[in-house]
């Protein structure tokens, strides 16, 4: 209970977040006390000048974090006493929650809700492409989800680690300039990948030579 209490907190924090850094530039708040600006300022970094790249960075950002902390959660019980298996498949639906809402206010501010034009966007730009593929992915495991689908569709549920990779390359090839911290993001899902190594060799076995 304890848990899920936490998951759900760490859930809401990042929207409480964008609400707090976002919502005072709403015309109808700005008149806040010039002591709260400073306040903040001081303490939680300046209110962004460009409040949708903010809102996308923060979604997508997110959705990489709970995807990372669905691929941790075997490792964590194999090396510690931590169980959270039972929270893996809430772990995962939050990423897909934050991945979504990451696409949507693409497609709704870029694209103006055109799907052709999203589509050719796809075609197009290679970051796009492995964003949207995650973003499928992500789709089917949350579909598939449920107890009598997941036994159904369990061998499919191993394209998270497809997933993983395709996150990696959609958040560095968005990077202007990669900085240290895409890169650690990148070495943390590496890392997950590499430990689940003789299960992803088992789905793609190589042919053995004659």
């Amino acid at each position: 209970m304890k848990t899920k209490i936490l998951i759900w907190t760490l859930f809401f924090l990042p929207l409480l977040y964008l609400l707090y850094k976002v919502g005072f530039q709403i015309p109808l708040l700005e008149s806040y006390s010039k002591a709260f600006q400073t306040l903040s300022h001081n303490y939680f970094g300046a209110f962004p000048t460009d409040p949708i790249k903010f809102i996308s960075d923060i979604t997508g950002i997110t959705a990489l974090q709970f995807l990372i902390a669905t691929l941790a959660v075997t490792p964590i019980k194999k090396y510690t006493s931590i169980n959270l298996r039972k929270n893996r498949r809430l772990l995962g639906l939050m990423s897909f929650f934050y991945a979504f809402n990451h696409m949507f206010l693409y497609l709704l501010l870029d694209h103006e809700l055109s799907v052709i034009a999203l589509f050719q966007e796809v075609l197009d730009k290679k970051f796009i492409f492995f964003g949207m593929v995650t973003l499928l992915i992500l789709l089917f495991m949350s579909l598939t989800s449920t107890k009598k689908l997941f036994a159904r569709f369990i061998k499919w549920h191993q394209l998270i680690y497809l997933a993983a990779i395709f996150i990696s390359l959609h958040y560095l090839l968005s990077q202007k300039v990669i900085t240290l911290t895409p890169l650690l993001y990148v070495t943390v899902l590496f890392i997950l990948i590499l430990f689940r190594f003789n299960k992803i060799k088992k789905l793609f076995p190589l042919s053995k030579a004659k």
